[in-house]
């Protein structure tokens, strides 16, 4: 029983790294309730909303959201693994105010892929719980 308890807080700590990442980002808004959790995200390329049921659910169930979750940053542009590409240097010099924007672009672009890395962390965690519930459950 002691086992169940600390997987299932394992499983909670990893999903609200995900909705915490999630919701530090510019243009989320997230709202909650008992049973679901409602994930709004606005960005320049459109808006998604997606509907995730609480942390305690099945594996397969888990494994859905951290899946829907991956389609709709991808549908919206937010690609895994990319790499910051800076717009081109004006050819006046680069003034205070656009130094301040390009600074803040490129913490955007790094929170979007700390957000990748918590549900890859999160979606392996969970494997890795399943994975060794059924070989207990062989043994």
């Amino acid at each position: 029983m002691a086992a169940d308890t600390e997987k299932a807080n394992s499983q909670k700590l990893y999903f609200d790294r995900v909705i915490s990442a999630i919701g530090d980002r510019k243009g989320v808004t997230i709202n909650s309730n008992d049973e679901t959790i409602s994930i709004l995200i606005d960005s320049d390329r459109g808006t998604s909303e997606i509907l995730i049921g609480s942390s305690s659910d099945t594996y397969a169930v888990q494994k859905q959201h951290f899946a829907d979750l991956r389609d709709v940053l991808t549908s919206l542009g937010i690609k895994e693994g990319a790499s910051y590409t800076p717009p081109p240097l004006p050819k006046r010099g680069m003034t205070p105010m656009i130094q301040k924007s390009r600074a803040e672009q490129r913490q955007e672009f790094e929170g979007w892929q700390n957000v990748w890395r918590r549900i890859r962390a999160a979606e392996k965690n969970l494997d890795l719980e399943f994975e060794l519930k059924q070989m207990m459950d062989y043994y």
